[in-house]
């Protein structure tokens, strides 16, 4: 009999229907409209977890997250860095596409790189 009562409850526990994902997702750009692959992404959860990720060659990214207001941070080698707060609603999947621009401290001029840290 206790056999047949967990077999009965373990059915019934994958008979319930799985949460649908949601998260962040979205592509990273340049201010020219070009792809940036091996961007940077980093979410930090109202729950204190720090999830990273990076786009792939496309620029793309993706990151699961349940539900509420997450800090995003994302950065590309070469670009300054940006944040912003997302509301992600739960069974959803929110759109975050940031346009990066070139970082003012790393600046290509006739060929060689000035780097801030280096001076």
């Amino acid at each position: 009999m206790e056999y047949l009562s967990r077999v009965i409850w373990m059915a019934a526990a994958f008979a319930l229907p799985l949460p649908a994902a949601s998260g962040i997702r979205g592509s990273i750009h340049d201010d020219l409209g070009a792809v940036i692959g091996k961007a940077t992404v980093i979410v930090y959860t109202m729950k204190g977890d720090l999830l990273k990720t990076g786009t792939d060659t496309n620029g793309k990214y993706s990151v699961e997250i349940v539900d509420g207001i997450q800090d995003v941070f994302v950065t590309g080698a070469g670009f300054a860095p940006t944040c912003r707060k997302i509301f992600i609603q739960r069974d959803r999947w929110t759109d975050f596409s940031p346009v990066l621009k070139a970082d003012p401290l790393t600046i290509k001029l006739r060929g060689d790189t000035f780097d801030a840290k280096h001076r």
